[in-house]
């Protein structure tokens, strides 16, 4: 995994990826909203898509089946996903467009390119070095490797085989769970839950922030409401109240 200094995550600067020539920006939870919860994390789903995972997350599918999908990279499973899917390009489009503000994005069949209109610097992500921007996206977003739920249609008849199979596997998983769940937000709940449960924060001075910096402050907050309750105990005579370190590192 990439290693991002926390002084540099937490500060909410944009971080300099030298493997690919150019500085990515950590988005704020109002430029976030442009995009609209939903389409951003499916966006940022797309972009750190594992074909692993991916694999692993499918049902009665070959050996045969899995070396196909295993010669791809991740790069070319990410292709193939906006080959076949345009409304989901455009929403990775955008957010590769906030990840990079200063720069036109191009998906191109076999790169992404990238260049600075201002002063002409360019750069490309290929798959040689799609694996970096991967973690370093995990990182800033916050994000865990999951199973990537997009579908994606490589070439080749043994290929297209496959896909009838996984999309076969997913109808029947959707229909066992069901399609009327209420959609949710957790970041305009943790927001809202922050800005009443702290006396310094507002929801304005919330959507200024990170991702990162507001997860980490949602964790430090609660390690700060338990250490707070413990105290409290103590002075109303309770015992064997377990000690909370509130300032430990997360």
């Amino acid at each position: 995994m990439y290693n991002i200094d926390k002084l540099t995550l937490i500060s909410g600067i944009d971080i300099p990826i030298p493997e690919i020539g150019v500085n990515i920006h950590q988005p704020t939870i109002k430029e976030i909203a442009y995009i609209g919860e939903k389409s951003f994390y499916e966006a940022a789903q797309t972009i750190i898509v594992d074909k692993k995972d991916f694999i692993s997350g499918l049902e009665n599918v070959s050996e045969e089946d899995k070396t196909v999908l295993l010669q791809m990279s991740n790069f070319e499973v990410f292709l193939k996903l906006l080959e076949t899917q345009e409304l989901l390009r455009v929403k990775v489009q955008t957010l590769l467009s906030l990840l990079f503000p200063d720069y036109t994005i191009n998906i191109e069949e076999r790169l992404i390119f990238l260049i600075n209109p201002k002063t002409k610097h360019s750069a490309m992500i290929d798959t040689n070095n799609f694996d970096i921007l991967q973690d370093v996206v995990i990182i800033i977003l916050c994000l865990s490797s999951s199973d990537m739920r997009e579908e994606f249609n490589p070439q080749g008849e043994k290929a297209r085989e496959i896909v009838e199979k996984i999309k076969r596997g997913r109808a029947k998983a959707a229909q066992s769970k069901g399609e009327t769940k209420k959609e949710s937000s957790f970041l305009s709940r943790y927001i809202s839950g922050l800005g009443i449960g702290t006396n310094a924060l507002t929801i304005n001075n919330i959507l200024g922030l990170t991702l990162y910096q507001l997860l980490n402050q949602l964790e430090r907050y609660s390690l700060y409401s338990q250490y707070d309750m413990a105290i409290k105990a103590k002075m109303a005579g309770a015992k064997d109240v377990e000690d909370v370190d509130w300032l430990k590192d997360i």
